[in-house]
């Protein structure tokens, strides 16, 4: 299985898990840069392993893991033996800056967000 993780705390939560499974044959693969994206590294990963998680900190929607997913789907997707699963935050607005949150929570409307 490849572990594909482009933030830093995702380096910790697969190296904390292949640890704590010593059993489970694991391809970690750190990306250092989102541009350019380590595209040889990549396929070279899907190659000795025919499976892909991508694992990263950002929403699921909208997030780097589905760019990198569409890309190995077009470029990798004869070197694959399941579909590329993805592991990422939950859904939600603004979830890591706190003034949103703050003016979410004290129930202002979207025009008063735009004004300020």
């Amino acid at each position: 299985m490849i572990f594909y993780h482009n933030y830093g705390a995702g380096v910790h939560w697969a190296s904390d898990y292949a640890a704590k499974h010593p059993d489970v044959s694991l391809d970690i693969l750190e990306s250092q840069t989102l541009l350019p994206l380590d595209y040889d590294a990549i396929r070279s990963s899907i190659t000795k392993t025919g499976k892909v998680l991508l694992l990263h900190e950002d929403t699921l929607i909208g997030g780097i893991g589905g760019e990198i997913a569409a890309w190995i789907s077009e470029h990798c997707f004869e070197l694959l033996d399941a579909p590329v699963l993805r592991c990422a935050s939950l859904d939600t607005l603004f979830h890591s800056i706190s003034s949103w949150k703050k003016i979410l929570w004290q129930n202002q409307g979207w025009m008063n967000v735009c004004k300020s």
